[in-house]
Formats: structure tokens, sequence, C-alpha cells
């Protein structure tokens, strides 16, 4: 809880400083984007990070894998979490997307060492630097 000691000149400072205070909204932590966002991250980590190699990190890192900082911006900024669909509905869609691209590296033979890498890995979510494949999640 945080408690302000405000000093104030007159009655009238007094009473448009408890306008404001009563006329503004609480932010609920169920709406705030970061912590939206940070759900929906944290399934896909739980999700991809199985076993020893984690394909999404918490420090920087370089493609193939996924920078958990900039997955979290990506989510923020497209608003997912807030149509209604669930975390699970993002981990089900990102294993399609990630099949999907799977499939299509694996039928070419990858020339690119990223792209090597990623088959390896079995992880291409992050070969797309503009995260493209999040704007189909609706």
């Amino acid at each position: 809880m945080l408690v302000v000691e405000k000093k104030c000149e007159s009655e009238s400072e007094v009473i448009e400083y408890f306008k404001i205070l009563n006329h503004t909204r609480a932010i609920e932590w169920k709406e705030d984007p970061i912590v939206v966002a940070n759900r929906y991250v944290a399934a896909l980590e739980k999700a991809f990070n199985t076993g020893k190699e984690k394909r999404i990190r918490t420090k920087a890192t370089h493609r193939p894998y996924l920078y958990v900082d900039t997955l979290r911006e990506e989510v923020k900024k497209r608003k997912i979490g807030f149509s209604g669909k669930t975390p699970e509905d993002f981990v089900v869609f990102a294993k399609a997307k990630n099949e999907q691209e799977l499939q299509r590296l694996r039928s070419k033979a990858p020339k690119e060492t990223m792209e090597e890498r990623a088959v390896a890995l079995e992880f291409c979510l992050a070969l797309d630097p503009k995260f493209k494949w999040l704007n189909e999640f609706e």
C-alpha cells in the first residue's frame, strides 16, 4: 500500500486533489500488458524448453535461439492475450507454426548454417526476426 502526504495551500486545492484521486482508475493486474505477455511467454518457455537444450533463453542470444525479452516485446506489441485466447491456445499455435517451418526447411534441404541449426534443434520460431508468424494468432 502506498501512502502519500501532500500539503495543500487552500481548501480548493484539497478539493481538486481529492477529485483527481477519486477519478483515477487503478491498473488491474490482469490488464497490465506486461503481465499478460508474461503468461504467454512462460507458456512457450514451458513447451519448448524441454530437456537440456533451452530454445527460449533469458540472456541475449542469436538465432535460432529466441531471446525471451524480444519475444515478450513482440507479444506485447501485438496485444496477444487480449482477444480471449489462452496461453494454451498460443502454445498449440506456436507448435503448429514451428512444425510447418520445420517441414518447409526439411523439404528444401537448408543451406544456411542457421537453418541447419534450427532443424537440428527442431525450433524455427526465431528464424523470422520480424515475428510475422505472431500476426496469424488471432
